[in-house]
């Protein structure tokens, strides 16, 4: 019985951490608005489907993404914030 309480609770972080973490994320994409090499505007680009490795298993999660045109490089601002 125990190990079946286990494995309901590993498959419940592995639903609920997804949204957590896109929530997280999102929340700091929102706050950056400049680039960080030459300070110019970021456009918002779609979200990149990131695979994570927890102790409870695999997880996927919607990563921000915001671009800069002058430096040509993508961003992923949430990074350092969810602890990546």
């Amino acid at each position: 019985m125990e190990d079946e309480a286990c494995e309901v609770a590993d498959e419940l972080v592995r639903q609920l951490l997804p949204n957590l973490l896109r929530r997280q994320a999102a929340q700091v994409a929102d706050e950056t608005e400049c680039c960080p090499r030459c300070g110019g505007a970021l456009d918002e680009k779609p979200d990149r489907t990131t695979p994570l490795a927890t102790r409870r298993g695999r997880v996927h999660w919607k990563q921000p993404v915001r671009r800069c045109e002058a430096c040509r490089r993508d961003f992923f601002p949430s990074g350092q914030s969810v602890g990546l």
